[in-house]
Formats: structure tokens, C-alpha cells, sequence
């Protein structure tokens, strides 16, 4: 009897990871950074790669990072996945996943058609939360706003505001251009308080 529940088992993960698999094929990957390492020094802490994926009126931007080197012990794979819009970087869902030693994380944030948020449901180890946000427009995720500020810096729109749903909350982000004596004074006063 238990042969079967593991053969079945097996079975369900190789037709979930084909599934996968034959899902990313059908998509054709615009940019790939593959295994970057994180050092300082000698010491290497981490790698990281990041992908962008396009479908017909789609983009898919998935960042993975783990840790190495010496800190492999400590074990942090964080996965973050957006998905938006080709023309106006409108999110349509964002995923945080982060699996610790002793801890698994997934946050996923629902937007709207019109780039507004449904809801965010933020899962720690099988307990799930659901964050329901007020209803606002024109909000992205952490990594289709990076997308969007490098398309407006190409436009040379360099002063930008951005409301951001950054894992459940809502965050604003503002880049501003500065001019050199501007940007030395500011250097000052933070480095002076």
C-alpha cells in the first residue's frame, strides 16, 4: 500500500516540474544574468541571477539568490517573481518566496488590471495572513518599478515617484536628480549627522 502513495508521489512531482518546464519554453528569455557572485574580499557570500521572460503581451522578471561560500550553512534561497504588462509595466502579480532552515516565507501581492492592488497574502510556515489594501492607482512591485525608472531615465524623466507594494506594504519610493553641488552637500549632511 505504501509503494503506491510514493509511486503516485513521484508520479505528480515529475508531471508538475514537466509542467514547468513546458511553461518557461513556450517563452522567450529577453535578458539572463546567470550566477553572479556577492563578495567582498575573499569571502563570498552569495549568487544571484536574474531573468526576463516575454510572452505575447507579457513579462516575467524572476530574481533567485542563495547563499555560498561559507554561508551555505546558514541556507536563505529567496526567489522573487514579478509579472507585468509589456506597454505600461502595470503589475499583475508579485511572489516573494524565501525558505530559511527554520523558516519558509511566500508573500504574493494580486493587482488589478488598472495597476490597483486586490490583496496580498503573506504565508509563514503553513500560516497564512491575508493583507487587503485600500484601493489605489498606478501602484507596482519592487521589481517592475526598477524596470519602469531605467524606460524613464531612457526618456530622461530622472524625477520620479512611485507608490510600491514592497512584501505586503505599501512603501514610496522618490529618485530625484540632483546636481553635483547639491549631491556633495547632501553627502555632507548625512555623512555629518
Amino acid at each position: 500500500m505504501i509503494y503506491k502513495f510514493y509511486l503516485l508521489s513521484t508520479l505528480l512531482f515529475f508531471n508538475i516540474i514537466n509542467t514547468a518546464y513546458l511553461i518557461i519554453a513556450r517563452m522567450e528569455i529577453l535578458f539572463q544574468s546567470m550566477y553572479t557572485p556577492f563578495t567582498k574580499g575573499d569571502i563570498h557570500f552569495a549568487t544571484t541571477s536574474n531573468k526576463i521572460f516575454k510572452k505575447p503581451n507579457e513579462y516575467i522578471f524572476v530574481i533567485e539568490s542563495n547563499t555560498s561560500g561559507i554561508f551555505k550553512i546558514k541556507k536563505d534561497h529567496r526567489i522573487e517573481v514579478s509579472k507585468y504588462e509589456s506597454k505600461n509595466i502595470n503589475p499583475s502579480y508579485y511572489k516573494f518566496y524565501r525558505n530559511k532552515k527554520d523558516k519558509l516565507e511566500i508573500i504574493e501581492t494580486f493587482f488589478n488590471k488598472d495597476s490597483s492592488v486586490i490583496m496580498t497574502t503573506h504565508t509563514i510556515n503553513n500560516v497564512t495572513k491575508n493583507i487587503e489594501h485600500e484601493k489605489m492607482r498606478h501602484i507596482q512591485d519592487r521589481l517592475s518599478v526598477q524596470i519602469d525608472y531605467q524606460k524613464k531615465l531612457n526618456e530622461g524623466k530622472y524625477s520620479q515617484d512611485y507608490r510600491i507594494i514592497d512584501k505586503g506594504r505599501l512603501r514610496e519610493y522618490q529618485f530625484r536628480h540632483l546636481e553635483r553641488r547639491k549631491l556633495r552637500l547632501f553627502l555632507v549632511k548625512q555623512i555629518l549627522l
